[in-house]
């Protein structure tokens, strides 16, 4: 029989809503790492916040991360490393800056993340991912490593403004692909980088097709995902106008969804 591998979206989705990995979801990802199913942690953060998340629970897993942009496989060797430079960077700040949109900026590359100032919102991101960003009083362009791409800038919103910021990144920057990750949260990552195009990459190594994955998500940008796998199931908790788009659910990420999910497949007990 062909190997199954299960791809799992993280926030809202893998960790409850206090940004934790239940008991339960934490003996799921166990119960299938030993019997040979590979759990793969999908997600729009960073390396810097998805490791501190495995030392805590003391597991490995292979990381997508930046929704695609960077894969790193169990010993953490990088099968995928896409982005824009740092040129291109600093123009999407000057933007930012520029208009006065209402929002925080972060810039990403596979091992650093790149801020302007301490405010409220970075801080939420630090207590929520458990890492600590670099400060830039200068040019991005000058700061940034030249041999290493810009895997994704991230913008925090304010509440009720991410629609028309969207709108108004997209028009400035058609190259490039921008999708909301949340109600506040705004990713703008080299054109193509989706979870989609991740998986098939992923599966491609693993010779594995890709009717025999399995996707769990609850947001916007996992949307390319939920299509392709084999099988989906959309948390409870997701947004309302994805749950109506994807019939098939299964319980909140505080009522252990993915562990509902693996046991109607049965493939935990």
């Amino acid at each position: 029989m062909a190997k199954t591998i299960v791809f799992s979206d993280c926030d809202g989705t893998l960790l409850n809503s206090k940004h934790e990995l239940t008991v339960q979801t934490y003996r799921a990802i166990k119960h299938l790492q030993a019997v040979g199913i590979p759990f793969v942690i999908i997600s729009g953060r960073s390396p810097l916040g998805l490791y501190p998340l495995l030392e805590r629970y003391q597991f490995n897993c292979p990381l997508i991360c930046y929704s695609g942009a960077l894969i790193l496989n169990e010993a953490g060797e990088v099968w995928q490393n896409v982005g824009f430079s740092a040129a291109m960077a600093q123009k999407i700040v000057n933007f930012i800056e520029i208009n006065d949109l209402d929002l925080t900026w972060n810039a990403y590359t596979a091992s650093e993340w790149y801020v302007r100032k301490f405010d409220e919102r970075v801080k939420n991101e630090m207590n929520i991912v458990r890492a600590t960003p670099k400060v830039i009083n200068g040019n991005l362009a000058e700061i940034l490593p030249s041999t290493l791409p810009v895997n994704k800038i991230m913008c925090i919103c304010a509440p009720g403004k991410i629609t028309a910021i969207a709108a108004a990144i997209k028009a400035a920057f058609p190259q490039l692909s921008v999708t909301m990750s949340s109600s506040r949260l705004l990713e703008i990552m080299h054109k193509g980088v989706n979870k989609s195009r991740a998986m098939q990459l992923f599966c491609r190594y693993l010779h594995v097709p890709l009717k025999n994955t399995i996707a769990f998500g609850d947001s916007y940008n996992d949307v390319e995902m939920l299509q392709t796998a084999g099988k989906y199931y959309l948390m409870a908790n997701a947004e309302p106008e994805l749950l109506t788009k994807f019939p098939n659910h299964t319980l909140s990420n505080d009522a252990d969804g993915i562990c509902a999910a693996l046991k109607r497949l049965n493939l935990i007990n």
